[in-house]
């Protein structure tokens, strides 16, 4: 996943990630996750993408994952 973020966390670091899927549940969910790469200057992994946070889940409640997984398939779908 990529979040849009001034945060300044190194790849590696371990975070604790809570959010809304759209067109999802309205229940807030809730996942650990590492950071996995940075898009900051000097030399963005996508020069025209905003600044931000490559995330790769861990732990995943299944849950999440099939909520997760529904969406993506809908924007697939479209």
């Amino acid at each position: 996943m990529f979040a849009e973020s001034q945060a300044d966390l190194p790849p590696g670091t371990e975070i604790e990630l809570s959010f809304k899927l759209p067109d999802g549940p309205g229940t807030q969910l809730s996942c650990s996750a590492v950071i996995s790469w940075l898009n900051r200057k000097p030399n963005p992994m996508k020069p025209h993408d905003p600044h931000g946070l490559g995330i790769m889940f861990i732990k995943l409640p299944e849950a999440v994952h099939k909520a997760i997984l529904q969406i993506s398939d809908k924007k697939t779908s479209s």
